[in-house]
């Protein structure tokens, strides 16, 4: 009785385990492009903005999107020509060219991001960058899709 046990026993371990592998390789797919979105507010006592994004596909580019103060850049390489695929994502005052805060993402060659975060917030999570002298605010994350 206990070697009929064992025997069904590893009979289901292998197929969770071949269930579990299955999943996690749909999971490993490259991202065909990321979405960098951002809400924007003149002062913290102000609305948000309606969410404005940029679509940066999986080839090499960069894309800003300019408020009155605060300005979201993103710089993809898509990793093909050397190796290094990554994300940067800053944030300068409007027409200046000093970061007030920069993120970098590196990824695999050939897989992901993994959207994880929760509130559809991608898989760089909610930032929140602020203008020193204005107090603007701008809310901004990217997603894989």
């Amino acid at each position: 009785m206990r070697r009929k046990l064992f025997g069904v026993s590893l009979a289901i371990l292998t197929l969770v385990g071949a269930g579990c592998t299955e999943s996690a390789g749909e999971d490993k797919v490259r991202a065909s492009a990321i979405v960098c979105s951002a809400a924007y507010r003149v002062s913290q006592a102000e609305p948000l903005t309606e969410v404005d994004s940029l679509r940066l596909e999986d080839t090499d580019a960069v894309q800003s999107l300019p408020y009155i103060y605060l300005e979201l850049h993103a710089e993809y390489a898509d990793g093909r020509s050397d190796g290094e695929r990554a994300l940067r994502v800053w944030v300068t005052r409007t027409a200046e060219a000093e970061p007030l805060v920069t993120h970098l993402y590196q990824m695999p060659e050939g897989e992901g991001p993994q959207n994880q975060f929760l509130g559809d917030h991608g898989f760089t999570g909610l930032m929140y960058a602020y203008d020193p002298v204005s107090g603007a605010e701008l809310q901004y994350w990217c997603t894989a899709e």
